[in-house]
């Protein structure tokens, strides 16, 4: 079974642009992890962003999708990026 190795997310602004992750870098090695932050700091975010680089378009909620999150501020290119630790015999590389 596949572990996430690494996560990083860039440029990311949200609620409105009063929050970011500018350059956010989270090593996780196979192991598991919590993240934890208050209400609104961003850790729903987070996870849609990752969850994009598996299943594009993806939402934790019908009636909000990913793309509300990016309203206000300018527009921008944000990135997300999951490194994974495959198998020994996995076909990919």
């Amino acid at each position: 079974m596949p572990h996430i190795r690494s996560i990083r997310v860039t440029n990311v602004h949200f609620n409105n642009a009063t929050q970011f992750y500018d350059d956010f870098n989270l090593e996780l090695g196979g192991r598991n992890t919590t993240y934890d932050l208050e209400n609104g700091g961003g850790k729903s975010l987070l996870l849609l962003m990752l969850l994009q680089t598996v299943l594009p378009k993806s939402n934790l909620r019908r009636e909000k999708p990913v793309s509300l999150l990016f309203q206000g501020g300018k527009e921008r290119t944000s990135h997300g990026v999951v490194e994974w630790i495959l198998e020994e015999n996995h076909g990919y590389k």
